[in-house]
């Protein structure tokens, strides 16, 4: 029987102990604060959840490697490749598990690419799996170039993270929008990923409803930025069919309208919500009826605005963007369906006259 080092097997139980009571601190609406992440700068007890894993993994390696060494390259493969696949498989596992999910009133299979969004599904990168590519990397260079090595390697890529910072962004290294790797997510600028930063660093409880489209509301995208952004965030969606036919119609002041309004919004002002995200481009057209239904104490953020401030920041952080643009460009609108009735909806959306819109047609 192996050896058992009981102060390592107390610390991870510990901060498995941790993990549990972070992840179920009871009332997310009154939540103590360092039960916690912090949203960007700053540092909690729960931000150290994911560390002390690491550093079992660690303390385990210095146990184990003597022993490795010892069988030689063969053995000291063998047994890095399972483990990591082991660690690995089971952290996909737990996040697809049980397979499905209650989805407007039935069970719905959690696909393993999301039909709805194909670049959404089962999170391949969660902690687990991290921690698996850690040890297999961490266990190559300790088996390989040992301790003094290893150490100067760790200040070696530590040193290269931050120059990267710093030269991909020298103006703003360190904020969440300005560190390289949130452009390097964005592989084109869209509405869900500024506002999930703006929603997460603005969200005071962590408790935020969305509303949108079924298939929006489906696709879970703003729950899945919201949780890379801050794991701690309780997700509340709603979805809101009916909106987008009425917006378009012109019914958007209609007592009618508000009246649909307020039964969607039903479910969400029993959530204790601090943060609305309207998930649908039309939705910011019926905005003071949503903040008139739930009250003065839920901020409803304009995706505009949010997309707007998010946009001049990622501009001013790439000027030679600037260089390449052609200043004597014209704006040209195509559209599938009316052309009349585009150029009336578009000018309401835009605040301007729209002059002319032509109907193309897609399967030609």
């Amino acid at each position: 029987m192996n050896q058992r080092f009981y102060s390592l097997d107390v610390f991870r139980g510990a901060t498995v102990c941790l993990m549990i009571l972070v992840n179920n601190p009871g009332s997310w609406s009154h939540i103590y604060p360092p039960m916690e992440h912090a949203p960007w700068h700053g540092l909690t007890p729960t931000d150290l959840v994911f560390p002390f894993f690491l550093f079992a993994v660690g303390n385990a390696l210095s146990f184990v490697m003597p022993r490795l060494e010892a069988g030689g390259d063969a053995a000291f493969w063998k047994k890095v490749i399972k483990r990591t696949a082991l660690i690995f498989l089971i952290g996909l596992f737990l996040n697809w598990w049980p397979f499905v999910r209650w989805t407007d009133g039935s069970l719905s299979f959690i696909h393993w690419v999301n039909p709805a969004d194909e670049t959404k599904g089962v999170r391949i990168l969660g902690v687990l799996q991290r921690i698996a590519l850690c040890y297999f990397f961490a266990s190559i260079i300790i088996y390989y170039f040992k301790i003094r090595k290893a150490f100067f390697i760790a200040l070696l890529l530590l040193l290269v993270y931050w120059l990267l910072c710093v030269i991909c962004n020298p103006a703003d290294p360190f904020s969440i929008a300005g560190w390289f790797g949130t452009d390097i997510d964005k592989k084109i600028l869209g509405v869900i990923r500024p506002m999930a930063e703006y929603v997460v660093e603005n969200s005071k409880t962590g408790q935020i409803g969305v509303v949108g489209t079924r298939a929006t509301v489906n696709s879970k995208s703003y729950e899945i930025e919201l949780k890379n952004l801050r794991p701690d965030v309780q997700v509340h969606s709603t979805a809101c069919p009916l909106l987008v036919p009425l917006i378009e119609e012109g019914w958007s002041g209609k007592p009618e309208t508000r009246m649909i309004l307020k039964k969607y919004l039903r479910k969400l002002k029993t959530c204790n919500i601090d943060t609305l995200i309207l998930g649908c481009t039309h939705y910011p057209h019926l905005l003071e009826d949503f903040q008139r239904i739930m009250g003065k104490n839920v901020q409803i953020p304009h995706p505009g605005e949010v997309v707007a401030v998010s946009l001049k920041s990622y501009l001013q952080r790439h000027p030679e963007i600037e260089t390449k643009l052609n200043k004597k460009s014209s704006v040209r609108f195509l559209t599938t369906d009316s052309a009349e009735k585009f150029v009336q909806i578009g000018s309401e959306f835009l605040g301007s006259k729209l002059q002319k819109a032509e109907k193309i047609d897609l399967a030609v």
